[in-house]
């Protein structure tokens, strides 16, 4: 039996995910665990490709793209792991990070009541990125709309800030879905991902979930994971910000007061009109 299921999911990103599965056989040592690649319904064959390089690991084929919460949910319930490692099909690991994440848990899980785990992720340039955040606010999202729109129309660049010194470990209010660590009691705790968030915000949705009941998620030092970021939209931008609006939009709604949330939708929609256009043009879901 194993002691973690990772979980990657895929859609047109078979090169990468060669990668990604290439590097957790490679790196992981001293712990039992289990692949599961969930095709989210590929146009190039990624799966077939996946499967002739690594017989191995068990394969779920969609016949849609029912987006990442879903394929994650659905990959879970077959799972055989105590634990429960989601990975993004365009990371890469570079050391022995999964028994890393383990024996976190395994040594602090009872006094820091752990919710999910991840790691302090690095580009392909290895530079510091977003690997954690706090949970959502309507305020602040409105005001850095609104200074991204200024700093558009005088061409000013945003102030970059350099990254916080590095710690052994720190409280997060959520660690990114890139590569999210979890028990599988904690994920049936609050019956997985919400699969009516397709693409974006249902991390933080269900850990925000695990800390009304008093969960903690934390960054780790140790790990060494590398994101190359976006690869599955192959440079469809309007379909990225077009999803992320969606999910943000139903993250507020489902956990905010509805007075607030109606003024927040009309204050947004018109500052970013944009994306709304963009949206009632193309749509949402993948084409």
């Amino acid at each position: 039996m194993a002691d973690v299921s990772v979980i990657i999911v895929n859609y047109n990103t078979a090169e990468e995910a060669v990668r990604c599965i290439r590097s957790v056989k490679e790196q992981t040592k001293g712990i039992a665990f289990e692949i599961i690649l969930v095709d989210n319904n590929s146009g190039d064959r990624s799966i077939d490709e996946v499967a002739v390089l690594f017989p191995g690991i068990r394969y779920i084929k969609n016949g849609q793209n029912t987006g990442f919460g879903q394929a994650c949910n659905k990959a879970a319930a077959v799972a055989g792991g105590s634990f429960l490692f989601f990975l993004n099909p365009d990371t890469v690991l570079y050391n022995n990070a999964i028994l890393l994440l383990y024996r976190f848990w395994m040594q602090h899980d009872a006094d820091l009541a752990l919710s999910c785990l991840g790691a302090r992720m690095h580009n392909d340039q290895g530079e510091a990125i977003h690997s954690a955040g706090n949970f959502p606010r309507m305020r602040p999202y409105l005001w850095q709309k609104l200074k991204s729109l200024y700093r558009r129309l005088l061409a000013k660049k945003a102030v970059q800030r350099p990254p916080a010194p590095a710690k052994p470990f720190e409280a997060v209010a959520y660690v990114t879905g890139a590569d999210l660590f979890i028990s599988r009691k904690n994920f049936e705790r609050v019956q997985g991902f919400d699969p009516d968030f397709f693409l974006y915000f249902e991390e933080t949705d269900l850990q925000y979930r695990l800390a009304k009941t008093g969960k903690q998620s934390y960054l780790i030092e140790g790990p060494q994971i590398r994101h190359a970021q976006y690869r599955s939209f192959k440079g469809d931008t309007v379909q990225q910000r077009v999803l992320y609006r969606d999910s943000m939009l139903r993250y507020f709604e489902k956990h905010k007061p509805l007075a607030y949330f109606l003024a927040f939708y009309l204050c947004w929609n018109l500052l970013d009109f944009r994306t709304l256009f963009q949206k009632i043009v193309y749509g949402s879901q993948p084409r």
